[in-house]
Formats: C-alpha cells, structure tokens, sequence
C-alpha cells in the first residue's frame, strides 16, 4: 500500500515524462558544415586530377605536336 502514494505526481509535468520515442533534433554548427564544404572540394579536386592523370597515362605517347 505504501508504494501506492508514490505513484500519483503533485502536479502533471509539462512535458512528456519518458520522451524515448522523439528523435532529438538535428543541428549543424558552422565548423561542421565549414568542414564538409572543404572536404567536398578537396575529394572533387583530387578525382579530377586522378582522372586527368589516368588519361594521360592510357592515352599513351603522342607525336610531338608542332604548332
């Protein structure tokens, strides 16, 4: 009986008492959103030169070209 009284709150929470099913919400900070945009740059810098680099070498020896 006594663990009875402990089960009633005094005044109703404002807000839910178990919130496990809310997702928290997502938040970026500049340094984070800094950081993406530079790697993204630095990924597309480096394919592109690696597939200049890879054309070249599959292309093969040309004739030198007088111009």
């Amino acid at each position: 009986m006594a663990d009875a009284a402990y089960d009633v709150l005094r005044e109703p929470p404002d807000e839910p008492v178990i919130r496990w099913m809310d997702a928290a919400p997502t938040t970026f900070s500049t340094t984070a959103l800094a950081t993406a945009t530079i790697t993204a740059f630095a990924l597309g810098a480096a394919a592109t030169l690696a597939a200049m680099i890879i054309g070249r070498l599959l292309q093969g020896e040309d004739e030198e070209y007088e111009g």
